[in-house]
């Protein structure tokens, strides 16, 4: 992976998210995120090609930081803009310590780490000595409670828990193993990688997490939109989506693209799976229910199938403009407006026609044209006033930009064929 082109994709997103959430009003901004007290957590792995040396940039440090990277006690890298450094003539055993730089201002070494011979940490788990112990009366397996204290992460807010609706493990496990984590003072959001709506899942609904996979929204997007240019029928999933998420009592993950369905279901990339439709689906995903997430390379357009076995690299190179401004704009419409949260509450707009979906949250106003054509509809039933324009598809690809507009139930709103807009009424 080239990290520092990684590195300045993401500090570009976080950039532009900045800029445009500068128009948020103050009861829309979104709170400081509790954090741990860190170091710095360097790590040093001996590779083919070095060492490795990497660190942490902690949550309260500015833009304006660089680092300087000492092996050995001798400085061999000053104002490192990245929180990475390859060390072509390290050796395993070799110490590193890492300099903070603020405005030029050296602070002081870090704590020293010492490379790792292999790319591998080994660690001895011993076995307790509390015994074992069965999650269920009828279950005659022996389990271990092991902590792995020298494997344990920083400034953790939330886990993935993989294939969760495993027959061969009780929900006891999670139910104890999720008390457990959020017994220590700290918010921990869980994720299972299930979706819990499905019938043959719902005892995963009495384990406590707090998101699951909306598998089946996914599966009929990927299915009937490729080419679709009707918005009755992508209203219809929106439906089956909302009946199955009141179903349960977590939030639900919605995804247009994984790991499953870029490389493992035989490759297809954005494109392959819904076509034209790519782009205000996106807009659909981080807009109308649920959390939104985001594959790798996926804010880039998706431009090819990742084999993840042979570690595959990320083309950033090929962004697809329209699609990486548009991501990143609705991230910074995420982190601005409460109303876009997991849970709450989405409204239809009715519009005249079959092919322009249209749906508020809140203050957040969002119009999608499924047709090829282009359309002229009134959004009825909005709240006359001032509105800022956060996304308008016929301009994106030039850059996030917010422009104001006055809307009235009246109001043409024009949208491109495959088009989208999204509106925010001012307060």
């Amino acid at each position: 992976m080239n990290i520092n082109r990684l590195l300045h994709l993401l500090c570009l997103i976080a950039a532009t998210a900045a800029q445009v959430t500068t128009t948020a009003t103050a009861q829309n901004a979104t709170p400081r995120s509790q954090m741990e007290r860190l170091g710095r957590g360097t790590v040093a792995i001996h590779t083919d090609g070095g060492n490795f040396v990497g660190w942490r940039l902690l949550g309260d440090e500015g833009e304006n930081v660089t680092f300087d990277v000492i092996r050995d006690g001798q400085t061999i890298a000053r104002d490192v803009y990245a929180t990475n450094y390859n060390d072509a003539g390290g050796e395993a055993g070799a110490v590193y310590e890492i300099v903070k730089k603020t405005g030029g201002e050296a602070g002081e070494p870090s704590e020293p780490a010492t490379a790792w011979g292999k790319e591998y940490k080994t660690m001895r788990l011993e076995r307790p000595q509390g015994g074992s112990f069965h999650y269920a009366e009828n279950d005659s397996t022996d389990c271990y409670a092991y902590y792995a204290q020298e494997g344990s992460v920083a400034d953790v807010d939330g886990f993935r828990c993989d294939y969760v609706s495993s027959p061969t493990i009780p929900v006891k496990y999670w139910q104890d193993i999720i008390a457990e984590l959020n017994s220590h003072g700290k918010t921990i959001e869980f994720l299972g990688e299930t979706d819990i709506s499905n019938p043959e899942n719902r005892r995963i609904d009495s384990c406590g997490f707090d998101y699951d996979y909306a598998w089946d929204f996914q599966g009929e997007l990927a299915r009937k939109f490729n080419d679709s240019d009707n918005a009755d029928s992508l209203r219809a999933i929106c439906d089956r989506l909302l009946a199955a998420s009141a179903k349960v009592k977590n939030k639900r993950m919605v995804y247009l693209t994984n790991h499953d369905q870029n490389y493992n279901d035989g490759g297809n990339t954005l494109k392959d799976f819904y076509g034209d439709n790519r782009y205000l689906l996106t807009v659909l995903e981080f807009t109308f229910h649920g959390m939104p997430l985001i594959y790798q390379g996926q804010e880039i357009g998706d431009p090819d199938t990742l084999n993840y076995f042979t570690d595959a690299k990320v083309k950033w190179h090929l962004a697809d403009r329209k699609m990486l401004n548009t991501v990143r704009t609705l991230v910074a419409l995420h982190h601005t407006f409460a109303s876009l949260s997991a849970a709450a509450p989405v409204e239809y707009i009715e519009t005249a026609g079959s092919q322009v979906l249209a749906y508020r949250r809140g203050p957040v106003v969002v119009a999608l044209n499924i047709g090829r054509e282009p359309a002229s509809v009134q959004l009825s039933g909005i709240e006359p006033g001032p509105y800022q324009q956060w996304l308008d598809s016929r301009t994106i690809g030039s850059g996030p930009a917010v422009a104001d507009v006055e809307l009235t139930p009246q109001s043409a709103i024009r949208l491109q064929g495959k088009g989208y807009a999204v509106y925010v009424k001012k307060q």
